[in-house]
């Protein structure tokens, strides 16, 4: 055999691992393009893109490209410079959803998380809520499925473990539990599988209305008629403070909640430290879980707590009247 044919061989064998790496680099580096495009322009507007949209929150377009680059990194050509580019401007977009807002703590302490129907232990997780001290405290999905067939049982649950609050059940596992008087208004659903309820607590001589939803959830189902129906609600109550607050199911960046930021500020946006990712646990990415409160209140501070209890973290916001209770 000649030493032409011995030299062939590993020529072909060397060149063969490294061919599915650009590929692979190729298809991060786009997706992360796609992810950016889609969340600077039309974000959720385009019902067709909008499931692209929900799966390509700002930390997962920055984890394509990182992954794009160190594919590459070893490597000549475009896509090195391309891809090292890329990370830069993603993590710089990442990054800047850092807050650091500094806190001013309020006389009202409100907690706000979706329990996701008690799947580890009720008892441990009533035990973490009873730990904030808090006034007023929303929860979703905190059915009692060991007591589904006698609500009495229910209510005599709730009424142990946060003996001197106010109980008041809302559609879909809905609870709203507060130290003040509280006075159920309205429940109902909002469109497909979305639900709200509002309740008036009264703060001294004030008025507030509290307002909860629990949207439906889903990448291909459509939530602007949810938050049409749920606007709609909000602009029927009299004049005065509001608070809403829910598992919304869509980034705050969604096309859908620009109506609300007409008259409401985001509780976390105002006064929230750190990275606002609430959902999926133990690697939250998506803040799915918002409060959020018009003008008249202001808020102190707002916090996400860590938990192995649920797969969303919990929420915990200090507010002030604008006018004295």
């Amino acid at each position: 055999m000649s030493s032409t044919d011995g030299n062939q061989e590993p020529k072909d064998n060397g060149a063969r691992p490294g061919r599915g790496w650009p590929l692979l680099a190729s298809l991060c580096a786009f997706g992360s393009a796609l992810g950016s495009v889609l969340r600077f322009g039309p974000r959720d507007g385009i019902q067709i893109l909008a499931p692209v949209f929900y799966a390509m929150p700002p930390a997962v377009i920055a984890a394509m490209a990182v992954l794009a680059f160190l594919l590459v990194f070893k490597r000549s050509g475009w896509l090195r410079p391309g891809t090292g580019l890329l990370a830069i401007v993603q993590l710089c977009v990442l990054c800047s959803g850092w807050r650091t807002a500094e806190p001013v703590p309020g006389p009202i302490k409100l907690g706000f998380w979706n329990v996701s129907s008690g799947g580890l232990g009720w008892d441990s997780i009533t035990d973490q809520i009873r730990s904030w001290d808090a006034d007023i405290i929303g929860l979703a999905e905190s059915n009692l499925h060991f007591s589904r067939d006698d609500p009495a049982a229910r209510r005599k649950y709730w009424k142990q473990r946060f003996e001197g609050y106010n109980v008041v059940r809302f559609p879909r596992g809905m609870r709203l539990i507060t130290k003040y008087p509280v006075e159920e208004v309205s429940k109902g659903k909002l469109a497909l599988r979305s639900n709200y309820g509002i309740a008036r607590v009264q703060i001294g001589r004030q008025t507030v209305h509290v307002v909860m939803a629990d949207l439906l959830s889903g990448p291909t189902l459509p939530r602007g008629p949810s938050f049409v129906a749920l606007m709609q609600l909000i602009r029927d109550l009299p004049p005065g403070p509001v608070v809403l607050m829910g598992d919304m199911n869509t980034p705050t960046e969604s096309v859908h909640i620009d109506d609300l930021r007409q008259g409401f500020r985001n509780a976390f946006e105002e006064k929230g430290t750190g990275f606002y990712h609430s959902w999926p646990m133990p690697f939250p990415v998506l803040p799915l879980d918002q409060v959020w409160v018009n003008d008249g209140f202001e808020v102190g501070s707002c916090q996400l707590e860590w938990t192995t209890r649920s797969d969303h973290r919990p929420m915990l916001v200090t507010l002030a009247l604008t006018l004295k209770p």
